[in-house]
């Protein structure tokens, strides 16, 4: 999970490449098997989770409800985007129906942990999730989500 697509060129230190680029370019380019790299931004942002976890649906003692509590503290919302989740939903059930996977080229990282998708050369263990599938809208997934996290 981590930056931006198709680009994140913020040589700010903020990101998940940036605190340490030489070992996360070092994985993505000797890593043995598939990576699918899910990203941020206004992407995640336009799935915001968690506002049924302030609702009586949340069960009392749900501890993802008192995670976004005490994340949420003091913040004028009652969401989060959503890159986490979309992390770890893909790692458990992969990305369909809500998420189109790009095949094709590979995430290249620069010196400072910026980063871009590049078409070619094709690396076939790369792969990209930073855009929804066709029909989705982000709004429904964010529902979904949020299902999840009281279930």
């Amino acid at each position: 999970m981590g930056g931006r697509y198709p680009l994140e060129q913020n040589p700010g230190k903020w990101g998940n490449f940036k605190p340490d680029p030489e070992a996360i370019r070092h994985v993505s380019k000797d890593w043995p098997t598939q990576i699918i790299f899910t990203t941020g931004g206004d992407f995640a942002h336009a799935i915001p989770t968690g506002k049924i976890l302030f609702t009586p649906q949340a069960e009392d003692g749900n501890p993802v409800t008192r995670a976004y509590k005490i994340f949420l503290d003091g913040k004028d919302r009652d969401y989060h985007h959503s890159a986490d989740l979309m992390a770890v939903y893909v790692a458990v059930r992969g990305p369909e129906p809500y998420f189109q996977l790009r095949k094709k080229g590979y995430f290249h990282i620069f010196e400072d942990g910026t980063h871009m998708w590049r078409f070619t050369p094709d690396w076939p263990h790369h792969y990209i999730i930073g855009e929804f599938a066709e029909g989705v809208e982000g709004k429904q997934v964010a529902m979904d989500f949020d299902k999840l996290l009281v279930k």
